[in-house]
C-alpha cells in the first residue's frame, strides 16, 4: 500500500486531521461514503503520484491547496442578504466575511455609491442560492473605454429597486463576491484604523475623506488577498 516515507506521512495526516475519510487498506482504497471528484483525485494523489526532487516543490504546492480551507466547504459562516425592496435574496457560504477591503476606483464608486467606495466580501460560488432570480439584472463594466475591454466582474443588481447584491468572475470561478451592505447577517467588527484595507486611492473622487490613522493604503491593489488577510488577522472562519 504504501511505496515510501511520504505515503505514510500523508495517510497519518489524513487520518488526524480529517478522520471522516476512510481508507480500506485491502482495496487501497481513498473513499467517502459517496466519494467526490477530489476525493478520487486526493487517491490517487497518495498512491500514484511519484516523489523526487524535480516534483516535490510542486507536490508541496498541490498538498497546500488540497488541504486549503477553500476544498473543504463545510462548517463555513452562512451569509444571507437582500435588496431594499426584498423581491431577491440570496444566501452563500464564507470563510472571509469580514468587510474590511474599501475599493475606491471610479466603477465601484458609481454602482455602489455610499461614501464613493464599495465593500466586496467573498462566498463560495457553488453554495450560492438566489430567490427572485428573475427580478436580476447584470452590468459588465467597461475597463478601459478607449479599447472596449471589459472587466471581469460580472455585477448582479436588483430590477426593481437598484440595490448592488455580488458580483462574479469567470476568471475566478468558484468565487462569489457579496457587496457587504446588502448582507442582512451581522458581519464581524473591525477596527478602522488597523483592520481596514483602502485600495486604489488614486481613483477616488476629491471629496471623499479616508479616515485620518488608517494604516493600509494602496493607490493600486492591495499585497494581500481576502482570504490571505483573513489568515493574517486569524480571522479565517474554519
Amino acid at each position: 500500500m504504501f511505496q515510501n516515507w511520504q505515503h505514510i506521512y500523508d495517510y497519518l495526516f489524513v487520518c488526524v486531521f480529517f478522520p471522516s475519510i476512510r481508507f480500506d487498506c485491502k482495496k487501497v482504497d481513498f473513499c467517502l461514503a459517496k466519494p467526490t471528484t477530489k476525493v478520487r483525485i486526493a487517491y490517487f494523489y497518495f498512491f500514484y503520484f511519484p516523489i523526487n526532487q524535480s516534483v516535490k516543490k510542486k507536490k508541496n504546492v498541490f498538498t497546500s491547496f488540497l488541504f486549503s480551507r477553500t476544498f473543504f466547504t463545510t462548517n463555513k459562516m452562512e451569509l444571507k442578504g437582500s435588496c431594499h425592496c426584498g423581491k431577491a435574496t440570496f444566501s452563500v457560504k464564507s470563510h472571509t466575511p469580514a468587510p474590511f477591503m474599501r475599493c475606491y476606483c471610479s466603477i465601484c464608486r458609481k454602482t455602489n455609491g455610499g461614501g464613493g467606495y464599495c465593500i466586496n466580501i467573498m462566498g463560495m460560488y457553488k453554495t450560492l442560492k438566489v430567490n427572485g432570480e428573475e427580478h436580476l439584472r447584470t452590468y459588465q463594466a467597461v475597463r478601459d473605454k478607449a479599447t472596449g475591454e471589459l472587466c471581469g466582474n460580472i455585477r448582479y443588481f436588483c430590477g426593481e429597486c437598484g440595490s448592488h447584491l455580488y458580483a462574479y468572475d469567470r476568471k475566478y470561478a468558484e468565487y462569489v463576491y457579496p457587496v457587504a451592505s446588502c448582507i442582512d447577517t451581522p458581519l464581524p467588527e473591525l477596527d478602522s484604523s488597523s483592520d481596514v484595507y483602502h485600495i486604489l486611492t488614486k481613483d477616488k473622487a476629491n471629496w471623499v475623506m479616508i479616515p485620518k490613522g488608517a494604516q493600509h493604503t494602496f493607490d493600486e491593489y492591495p499585497d494581500l488577498s481576502l482570504e490571505d488577510w483573513h489568515i493574517k488577522t486569524k480571522r479565517l472562519v474554519d
